[in-house]
């Protein structure tokens, strides 16, 4: 049994170790994004890597920077994409995300290689962006409660022209960006779904109170 609990206690502080030394190369890499494709390739397999890691923990294991790591993240969701917003008036009510390239809106990961190729720096951009949204789910698998102060970045109640994941999950080039994003609001509406409930039934009563 003293075996046993010393095994454990050697999984935990490697997964704290592990998880340490990947925040701290995606800071690094991240300060250092520009147009060299090889810094986005090492920043996606970092995030692949800590998504990974973070998937294996606890709630309580998660070092007290767990939030200032999410906010990190949760910016690079939205590396090099801008939106193309309807002139007032426009029949059309879609929202479109371009990146700099010039090439179809829908094309498939397959046209091109993830970091190769004259659209190296686009793609490895969709790279960044994929396996930080596999972060995020990760997270909100452990809790959701750790995503809350995100909660209108990420999936904003109202304004249409603003980035969130959902106009990612409807307009990203990569397809594997729009799994990856439809993957993250499953993960995150399952945890969210207690809380979701409680805010509902909260909602109800003070309009309930307020017609007395």
């Amino acid at each position: 049994a003293d075996g046993v609990v010393v095994v454990v206690g050697g999984l935990d502080s490697l997964l704290l170790d592990s998880y340490s030394a990947l925040m701290t190369a995606v800071n690094e890499f991240s300060a250092r994004l520009g147009g060299e494709p090889v810094i986005a390739k090492s920043l996606a397999n970092s995030l692949a890597a800590l998504a990974s890691v973070v998937s294996k923990m606890k709630r309580e294991q998660l070092p007290r920077d767990a939030q200032e790591c999410i906010s990190i993240i949760t910016n690079l969701v939205f590396i090099r994409t801008t939106f193309s917003v309807p002139a007032s008036g426009s029949s059309s009510s879609s929202i479109s995300i371009s990146t700099t390239s010039s090439s179809s809106p829908h094309q498939s990961d397959s046209e091109a290689s993830d970091f190769g190729g004259g659209d190296s720096d686009r793609c490895a951009s969709w790279r960044v962006r994929q396996q930080a949204l596999s972060c995020l789910a990760s997270f909100a698998t452990i809790s959701s409660q750790l995503l809350y102060p995100h909660w209108s970045k990420l999936i904003p109640a109202v304004k249409r022209s603003q980035m969130s994941v959902l106009s990612l999950l409807c307009n990203d080039p990569s397809a594997k960006v729009r799994a990856a994003a439809a993957d993250f609001l499953s993960s995150f509406v399952v945890s969210a779904k207690p809380y979701m409930v409680a805010v509902t039934k909260q909602q109800q009563q003070t309009s309930q109170s307020m017609q007395k």
